[in-house]
């Protein structure tokens, strides 16, 4: 038994006993006493549940800024008691709160990041031991393996024909969470479905009910945002459990066309985040509508007052149906 609930046992039992004894069984008798010390012990039992089970900041899913080093991250590998992140000539050492932390005296412990310049994925040493950790991998169990059908979904439930990577145009852009490149830089969730279980999405997995590590990605995305929208995770979720994968593909699609025409024809070079973000949480009528209106709206009018027009009405549209077009910080 734990040793809190028996601190808590004991304290209960003793206070009634010093405290009360002679008063109980003047009034009420034996039977009394027997049932009180029923209820304590049941008041400590659960008293020692709610103190364990309780939820601080530090237990949220965090996010940590990766700041410096040239260009996206190429590796993740995990080393001990911290995770090591590496840009071609920077490595990052991430910390979780359970590590730097392990008493949790702190409810508000928080990641913590160190770095090493000048080595990075790029140094020789570094580099040859990925390479030989992919050739062991691709002689064992990895995305070999498997074939990977839906690439621009993530294994969350994320899609990333309408994240901003996916539509860059430098030697960075994502082609989506499950494509070659992305797999071999890996996360969390890559590694546990994909590369240990051999399936593409966390709802395949039969212990997704009680996954605790996607139930805190799922609420972190309630309130939270990363350089992708999250707001519609949990509708893309239940979308797909009530019509199916292929049924959320056509739908992504479409959404994915519109954002293209509005990339061609309305951004000036500052809103492909905004356009992702409305494209991600208006419905498909609405945006198609904007989209028109804003062509009607803007003929003879320059990049920038194209923008300008769609900016608006997109805005006036998101005020009355309440959506939120800003990534959540």
């Amino acid at each position: 038994m734990p040793y809190k609930l028996l601190v808590w046992i004991a304290f209960c039992y003793l206070y009634f006993c010093v405290t009360m004894p002679n008063k109980a069984i003047k009034s009420d008798g034996y039977a009394a006493i027997a049932a009180r010390r029923r209820l304590l012990l049941s008041l400590a039992v659960n008293k020692y549940i709610m103190e364990t089970n309780k939820k601080y900041p530090r237990d949220s899913a965090g996010h940590v800024d990766l700041e410096g080093g040239t260009g996206p991250i190429t590796q993740m590998c995990p080393a001990g008691d911290f995770l090591e992140v590496y840009k071609i000539d920077k490595t990052f050492r991430i910390h979780t709160p359970e590590k730097l932390d392990p008493e949790r005296k702190d409810p508000n412990m928080s990641f913590m990041v160190t770095s090493i310049d000048g080595i990075g994925s790029k140094h020789p040493i570094v580099a040859r031991v990925f390479i030989q950790s992919s050739e062991a991998l691709s002689r064992s169990v990895g995305p070999n393996d498997m074939k990977i059908e839906y690439p621009e979904i993530g294994v969350c439930g994320l899609s990333c024909r309408l994240c901003p990577s996916y539509h860059s145009n430098t030697d960075s852009r994502c082609a989506g969470c499950k494509s070659e490149g992305r797999m071999k830089v890996g996360c969390p969730f890559i590694t546990c479905a994909v590369k240990k279980r051999g399936i593409e999405f966390c709802w395949q997995c039969p212990e997704h009910e009680n996954c605790e590590r996607w139930y805190e990605r799922r609420k972190w995305g309630w309130s939270h945002d990363s350089f992708a929208c999250y707001q519609r995770l949990e509708d893309n979720i239940a979308f797909i459990e009530r019509q199916g994968i292929s049924a959320f593909v056509k739908d992504q699609k479409e959404r994915e066309r519109l954002l293209t025409a509005m990339l061609a024809e309305f951004n000036e070079g500052r809103s492909k985040s905004f356009y992702c973000i409305l494209a991600t949480v208006m419905d498909i009528q609405e945006i198609t509508q904007a989209i028109d209106q804003a062509r009607d709206e803007s003929v003879g009018k320059d990049i920038s007052g194209k923008s300008k027009t769609l900016h608006l009405i997109t805005n006036k549209i998101a005020e009355v149906r309440k959506y939120n077009l800003k990534l959540r910080k």
